[in-house]
């Protein structure tokens, strides 16, 4: 059954409300005011079980303000003002004080609304809203002609003003492809791949190589794309390939390092090792690309653990990057099965805490339950890798997720900097780090971050779309735009809150006609996810359009 409530940076309350605001902002009151209603009864009951939940009750603030009942707004305001303007700056006192200025904005009293804007714009916060992000946030943006609020996006447009930065590409750089799986073993698909991932995250940890992500580079396993073509795609000097043939515990693997420029064959070389130890293998592909290179001393991932437990890693890392629901549930067992077989197996704590939190992320975008309960297993499970081994990234970025989640933004960034330590080339640490800038108002660094991170990964949909969205905090809205479009045609399906950014920005450059027609799309195609995101962006385009009442009799 899906959640009834939302909680993430920017929303800690009932999809109700929400519902409510895009039914108001399409002038439609008395389905707002059945929404509104159902929102405030959703909210005290969960007041009635935690009645010093201050998000909370600040959401209820906005939801009686928004149905008109001021008064029963400020009463419950008077309970946590007190405790918020008394409490020390925290990056997670923004969620908090964004609820409060939503109900003085609700309540037009923009006088109260400019006292706590002041405080979003002036200290660290984990909303990042910027004077152009607020003229075009759908929950503020009609209070942007009030006198005092127009001061203070004056007072604070340098929020709105990063420096460009072009830095250029590495002179080292390779991509790993998937290696060809050549055995008949049912498991030789995984154990083909993971071969190839794990030479690549040792490459990764060479300091003065740049590495490209798994999913730009493993995006090439079964396509006939030239060396020219993945190298100008990936752009990256090197590509690394191979085939992987294993009969009982004999391993054969034969890799070849090629130029992108030319397609030139650098080097091609076999290497014979045995199905249980396959880090031997690794270490010694990877000092040959070294040698070739000219680079320092690789890494070395040779260590001792079940074969069995390996082999399952491997599955589990292979379901959970096909995403979805049944591939975070074959990953989740797979990781479970390595640990009943090894308890001390420190990757599959890691893999585990990973699957659990971007389901959860997943799970809140689709609006399915279970989200909350996701980020404590993440939270644990990686906590665990990190107790085994400290030196896993792939268990610090998924802790530093975790405590970003839940508004520890000076911690989760400590871990993401210890991932980006340990692994140079971990766009996905990156992309998480930039919200962490972001959520500061350091959106020179935040976009930055996210060049670099899709750089590494540029062929991932998640990271161009977050490096959109960091360009319209700084209101670059034409590069916003041209990423966010490009970020679109790297899925195969539509992603709801994509096409609400492409309409928030296509309405920021003057170009109503176009939004409309994204907002149409979605409202007469309707999706089996739940659609709160992109409804509400719909219905507030379709009423900030100027032929609105032309819409409307297209659906009479």
């Amino acid at each position: 059954m899906p959640d009834p409530f939302i909680f993430d940076l920017s929303n800690n309350g009932p999809k109700a409300l929400l519902a409510g605001l895009a039914h108001q902002r399409a002038g439609r009151a008395d389905a707002a005011a059945a929404q509104f209603r159902e929102g405030e009864r959703l909210l005290r009951e969960k007041l009635a079980e935690d009645s010093d939940n201050e998000a909370l009750r600040a959401t209820l603030a906005v939801a009686l303000a928004s149905a008109g009942r001021n008064d029963e707004a400020r009463r419950e305001l008077t309970l946590i003002e007190p405790l918020v303007r008394s409490r020390a700056p925290t990056v997670y006192r923004g969620r908090l004080v964004a609820a409060i200025m939503q109900a003085y904005g609700a309540m037009k009293d923009y006088g109260a609304m400019a006292f706590w804007l002041r405080k979003i714009f002036a200290e660290p916060s984990n909303i990042p809203l910027t004077p152009a992000s607020f003229r075009l946030d759908p929950r503020f943006n009609a209070a942007a002609s009030a006198p005092d609020i127009q001061a203070l996006l004056t007072e604070f447009a340098a929020l709105d003003a990063p420096k460009s930065a072009d830095t250029p590409a590495a002179q080292k750089s390779v991509a790993v492809l998937a290696f060809k799986n050549l055995s008949d073993e049912r498991d030789g698909d995984y154990f083909s791949e993971g071969i190839s991932e794990e030479l690549l995250n040792v490459l990764a940890k060479v300091p003065e190589l740049t590495v490209k992500a798994r999913p730009s580079s493993f995006s090439f396993k079964d396509k006939s794309d030239t060396a020219q073509e993945i190298g100008r795609k990936l752009t990256v000097a090197h590509l690394v390939e191979g085939t992987v043939r294993r009969l009982g515990n004999d391993v054969r693997v034969v890799a070849h390092l090629r130029r992108t420029d030319t397609g030139d064959q650098l080097w091609t070389d076999r290497f014979d090792g045995a199905w249980d130890k396959p880090w031997e293998l690794q270490d010694r592909i990877a000092a040959r690309i070294a040698q070739e290179l000219k680079l320092g001393d690789t890494p070395r991932a040779a260590k001792t653990v079940n074969p069995e437990a390996h082999r399952l890693v491997l599955e589990g890392w292979h379901f959970w990057h096909l995403r979805g629901e049944d591939g975070f549930a074959r990953a989740e067992t797979a990781f479970k099965q390595a640990l009943e077989i090894d308890p001390l197996f420190a990757i599959a704590h890691a893999g585990a805490a990973n699957n659990f939190v971007i389901r959860a992320q997943y799970r809140l975008l689709d609006g399915i339950g279970g989200s909350e309960g996701d980020m404590a297993r993440g939270r644990a499970a990686a906590q665990r890798a990190i107790e085994l081994d400290s030196t896993l990234a792939e268990a610090h970025a998924a802790l530093g997720y975790v405590l970003f989640n839940e508004g520890h933004v000076d911690d989760s960034e400590a871990h993401f900097l210890k991932a980006l330590s340990l692994n140079p080339s971990y766009a996905m640490a990156m992309m998480w780090h930039a919200q962490v800038l972001g959520s500061r108002g350091q959106l020179d660094l935040a976009i930055e971050e996210t060049r670099k991170a899709a750089e590494l990964d540029p062929l991932a949909f998640i990271i161009v779309d977050r490096a959109a969205e960091m360009q319209r905090h700084a209101r670059r809205y034409t590069e916003a735009f041209a990423a966010s479009a490009r970020a679109a045609r790297l899925r195969f399906d539509p992603f709801l809150p994509n096409l609400g950014e492409q309409m928030l920005l296509l309405t920021a450059l003057d170009r109503q006609e176009e939004a409309v027609a994204i907002a149409r799309s979605v409202w007469k195609n309707p999706s089996t996810r739940v659609r709160w995101v992109a409804d509400a962006y719909a219905a507030y385009f379709m009423l900030s359009a100027s032929f609105f009442r032309r819409w409307s009799a297209d659906r009479r």
